[in-house]
Order: C-alpha cells, then sequence, then structure tokens
C-alpha cells in the first residue's frame, strides 16, 4: 500500500499546476539560468510594523508596502531548503515539493500580509484551478474586496505600461498552446521605475528553489520572468502564460 501510495503522490505532482515536464536538458548552473537582471538580492528583513513606522510622514504611502519584506523570508536558495519550505506550508501531510507548491506559497504571502482572511486554510491553494474551483476562489477573494480581471493576451505580449500590476495581486497564469504548466503568484513589490516583483518557486538545471524575481520592465521590452517564461530557449525549464492570465486585486 505503502508503494501505491507514493506512485500516486508522484502522478499528482507530475500532473499539477506548477510542474513543467521533463526533458532532457542542457547543463546550465541556477545562477545561469535566471538572468541577473531577473534576480533581486533580499535586503529588507523588517516587520510589518517597522514598515509601517518609517512611513507615517507620508500623506500617501504605497499600499501593502510590508508584502515585500514578509515575502522574503521565504526565499530558499536549492530545492532541500525549498522543499523545508514546502513543508512547513502545511498544505500536505508529508512529502509536498516546491515543483508544485507556487499556490500555497502565493496564498501565504497574501495570508501573512493580511489581503486574505487569516483564516484561510492553504490547503485551499493547493491544486487551485479557475476552471473548476470557482466557489474556492469566490471564498477566498470575496466579490466585495477584490476585482477579478480575466486577460486572454499572452503575457509576453501584454502591455504592462499601460495597464501595471500592483503589490498584493494574485495572478493565475494559464500554460496555454505554448506552454506546459500553470503557475500562481503574488505581486510582493513594485519600484520606483514600475518593475513588478514576486517571490515564488521556479524551475532551474540545479532543481527548484524560491526567490525574488523581476516579472517584466515597463521600460525595457523583453526583461523579466513573464518574457523567460514565454521564450523558447527555456522550454526544458517549463513555459506558462500563453494562455493569459486572471488577476485578483484587493480593493
Amino acid at each position: 500500500m505503502k508503494f501505491y501510495a507514493t506512485l500516486f503522490l508522484t502522478i499528482v505532482i507530475f500532473l499539477s499546476a506548477c510542474t513543467p515536464e521533463e526533458t532532457a536538458t542542457p547543463t546550465l548552473s541556477a545562477r545561469e539560468t535566471i538572468p541577473a537582471t531577473e534576480r533581486s538580492s533580499p535586503i529588507v528583513t523588517a516587520t510589518k510594523a517597522q514598515i509601517l513606522s518609517t512611513i507615517t510622514t507620508t500623506p500617501t504611502p504605497a499600499p501593502f508596502l510590508w508584502l515585500h519584506p514578509i515575502s522574503l523570508k521565504y526565499i530558499a536558495p536549492n530545492e532541500a531548503e525549498a522543499t523545508i519550505i514546502a513543508n512547513s506550508l502545511g498544505y500536505l501531510s508529508d512529502n509536498a515539493h516546491p515543483s508544485n507548491m507556487c499556490g500555497p506559497l502565493a496564498g501565504v504571502i497574501l495570508r501573512d500580509g493580511s489581503i486574505i482572511s487569516y483564516n484561510t486554510d492553504l490547503k485551499d491553494f493547493w491544486l487551485l484551478n479557475p476552471r473548476t474551483h470557482d466557489d474556492v476562489f469566490a471564498k477566498i477573494f470575496p466579490e466585495k474586496k477584490f476585482e477579478l480581471t480575466e486577460i486572454r493576451t499572452p503575457l509576453n505580449e501584454y502591455n504592462f505600461s499601460k495597464n501595471p500590476l500592483s503589490v498584493g495581486d494574485f495572478l493565475y497564469l494559464y500554460a496555454g498552446p505554448n506552454g506546459n504548466f500553470d503557475h500562481m503568484l503574488t505581486v510582493t513589490r513594485v519600484d520606483e521605475d514600475g518593475r513588478a516583483y514576486t517571490v515564488t518557486n521556479i524551475n532551474t538545471d540545479d532543481g527548484y528553489i524560491i526567490d525574488e524575481f523581476m516579472l517584466y520592465d515597463p521600460n525595457a521590452y523583453g526583461e523579466g520572468l513573464f518574457y523567460r517564461w514565454n521564450n523558447r530557449d527555456y522550454d526544458y525549464l517549463g513555459l506558462t502564460g500563453s494562455g493569459g492570465f486572471d488577476i485578483w486585486r484587493p480593493l
């Protein structure tokens, strides 16, 4: 029975969101796989209260500014540490894996940041899918508190200069015709130049890691994770977003 249970879990992990299909891969290090322009070194470890105390003199502070330092505590530079983080979230009783933890990871950042209810069970984010889980989305993101925008333009073709992402946005990316996995993420910060970032799990030649990544640069087309996820040069690591995406934005 233990053998069949393990086999079943392996099949579920392979088929779930966040998990690209396995193919033969060239030899590259994780740092070579992820261009420097897409990475961001964590430099802030302040708490939500400390962040708020520094902006009391600002008339209109950026919303959810504390989400960035909250997200950084989930960074894991290698698969072993990412596996520990995945299991710490408690969405599975055991055998959680960073290959498909994107939903619970995005969810815990929102929950820690008080953007969704502190009663939210991260199990609700496990293999969450808008195609089949309307009731779950309605519970986590009620209409009176969140605005849903459905976009069917591929990530790499969408004009984020005209319609930028905001901190606290929850995104569901559809694999689409050129992709092989769906993905979920939370926007954790937007810098003064309009570049949007997330902390999420990603596949590399050295295994799965969790890091902060730039999603796009509105002033440099083709830079950022959104474009890499639609670049055939990286298809062996998995592609997503050619089917468009959904955004749940706090009101």
